[in-house]
């Protein structure tokens, strides 16, 4: 069984969150992003299978008049754990009781992963355009 432990510091999960720049839709390595704009302002969690740190994630939780929604920023792991059930279950924990989420969101640009997340119940609830310019100029 995988638990998840919140912490206070990137020095175990940064490698693994890292990888998750790759596939950042907002400001990827490409465009100069670094790890502290995916996680900057979120809680940290490990993952852990026994003794061994199998997976990372950051999350946020933000707050609207009709209910609280929690966003994964940035989640990355070893091959061969399910991490994506894992945080699914903790989500899903999180709406539980008084002032409890009423929604989990994310971000991706990795197609599996859509799919994968299609079949436990989300929805794609919509897009992101992007334009670069340059000095605020279209390019």
């Amino acid at each position: 069984m995988i638990a998840v432990r919140q912490v206070n510091d990137l020095t175990l999960a940064g490698p693994l969150l890292a990888r998750a720049l790759a596939f950042e839709v907002g400001a990827g390595p490409e465009q100069g992003g670094q790890l502290v704009d995916l996680v900057g302002g979120c809680c940290l969690f490990e993952l852990w299978d026994a003794d061994r740190l199998v997976g990372a994630f950051a999350a946020r939780r933000d707050s609207y008049s009709d209910g609280a929604v929690i966003t994964v920023t940035a989640a990355g792991g070893l091959p061969g754990y399910d991490l994506t059930s894992v945080i699914d279950a903790w989500a899903q924990l999180q709406a539980v009781g008084p002032g409890g989420a009423r929604a989990l969101t994310c971000t991706t640009r990795r197609p599996g992963l859509v799919k994968k997340l299609k079949r436990a119940g989300y929805q794609v609830a919509g897009y992101v355009m992007r334009k670069e310019v340059a000095h605020g100029l279209p390019q």
